[in-house]
């Protein structure tokens, strides 16, 4: 029994580090483009809602907060992204 497990190669740590990281970089990719389409589709609903109704206190609250939050997302993914 000890002799099998002697036998068995361990990973080194170094590796285990960098798998690590790897998981945590694709992680961070995941949470970021899933924010980015998140705060995409919120603009996008209230640009259609803002067509029907006609409010202007939507596009208002659209313009201030859900479009520079899309694209803050968004320039975020794209450099975290390297070749985009």
């Amino acid at each position: 029994m000890e002799s099998e497990n002697n036998m068995k190669k361990r990973k080194p740590l170094w590796l285990k580090w960098i798998i690590g990281l790897i998981f945590a970089y694709v992680g961070l990719l995941v949470l970021v483009l899933a924010a980015a389409i998140v705060t995409m589709t919120g603009t996008f609903t209230l640009i259609v809602l803002e067509l029907f109704i006609e409010n202007q206190s939507l596009r208002d609250f659209n313009e201030q907060y859900l479009v520079p939050a899309s694209e803050f997302s968004w320039n975020l993914f794209t450099r975290l992204v390297p070749g985009l």
